[in-house]
């Protein structure tokens, strides 16, 4: 029986291997730019894509603040850590919880407070909510966090962007935005059930951040504000496993195995979009290790133009409120 097990490990191990050395790629950031007096904010930077990234870049010298909606203690851990990792001690963690629109005005006053420049938003925060959640604010918590949440956030921290220019704003999309649509009169899925909507809530939130990647860009063109929207592709962090039953944890483990590429490996993309000479001035594109296309749907200016609309009236009120 043992033997029997060991084999199939084996086995396994051996075709994860092979599989991944034949089919899955990822180029490598090999800009070699500093960082140094730069200010980033990386959204979910205590874990995942976001530390990788928050990591890269404090290694380049860049002065480090990562927001995320886990304990204090937590995310003070993970900065002491970046900071003993890279031997930056510039790296800082904040509270933002971006499924509370009143956190974000919270957080983005505290930063303004405290920089004169910030010339790097890595929107970089994300879920996938098995069980769909309602915020205080009455979105659905999964589009709150990945999307309206990092619309409010970019807003209001806008301005200081644009005095610092050159500088750039990054959204993390997914491969599944090319998936689905937007349907303005149910954007959250509350009015009609669907199958497997908490992965269509995801897929829909995803390509909402790749539309306003785009509408942002053209807005900021010839203001020094570089935007893009990044693909990091399948990879291994726990977005996709927190709130599924034990069932979808073992085929996830297996798929993630054979499939999907590693937090490092994820965050290449952003990083590439953060510091490399070549992507100042690529405003809206859409990068996937390289300058890719996306979905023909989510380069239609005109319902980008509508999701723009229609998330400025739901943060409205937010927006008052800060004024």
């Amino acid at each position: 029986m043992l033997f029997f097990i060991f084999i199939s490990l084996f086995c396994f191990c051996l075709l994860v291997v092979s599989f991944r050395y034949l089919f899955v790629k990822v180029a490598f950031c090999k800009s070699s730019a500093r960082m140094v007096g730069k200010v980033v904010i990386v959204t979910g930077g205590n874990s995942g894509i976001g530390r990788c990234t928050a990591t890269d870049l404090a290694r380049r010298g860049a002065k480090v603040y990562i927001a995320s909606e886990v304990p204090i203690s937590i995310g003070e851990t993970a900065a002491k850590e970046i900071q003993q990792e890279t031997g930056n001690e510039a790296v800082y963690f904040r509270k933002l919880d971006l499924s509370s629109m009143k956190s974000v005005q919270e957080f983005s006053q505290g930063i303004l407070e405290l920089e004169s420049e910030i010339h790097l938003l890595v929107n970089n925060a994300g879920v996938m909510l098995y069980n769909r959640q309602t915020t205080a604010d009455g979105f659905d918590a999964t589009m709150a966090i990945n999307y309206v949440g990092h619309f409010l956030l970019t807003l209001l921290l806008l301005e200081r962007l644009k005095t610092s220019s050159p500088s750039r704003i990054l959204f993390t999309t997914s491969l599944m935005h090319n998936f689905d649509y937007l349907d303005f009169d149910d954007m959250m899925l509350t009015k009609h059930q669907y199958v497997l909507d908490y992965v269509r809530v995801y897929s829909k939130s995803k390509l909402a951040d790749l539309m306003f990647a785009r509408e942002l860009g053209k807005r900021l063109e010839g203001c020094g504000v570089t935007v893009c929207a990044v693909n990091p592709g399948a990879v291994d962090t726990a977005i996709i496993t927190k709130t599924f039953p034990i069932w979808a944890k073992i085929m996830l483990y297996m798929m993630k195995k054979l499939f999907f590429v590693t937090p490092v490996e994820g965050a290449q993309t952003a990083i590439h979009c953060a510091v490399s000479q070549e992507v100042e001035g690529a405003s809206g594109y859409y990068f996937s290790c390289s300058k890719k296309t996306p979905s023909a749907y989510s380069m239609n200016d005109k319902i980008c133009a509508e999701l723009w609309d229609y998330t400025s009236e739901l943060i409205k009120p937010y927006l008052k409120e800060t004024e």
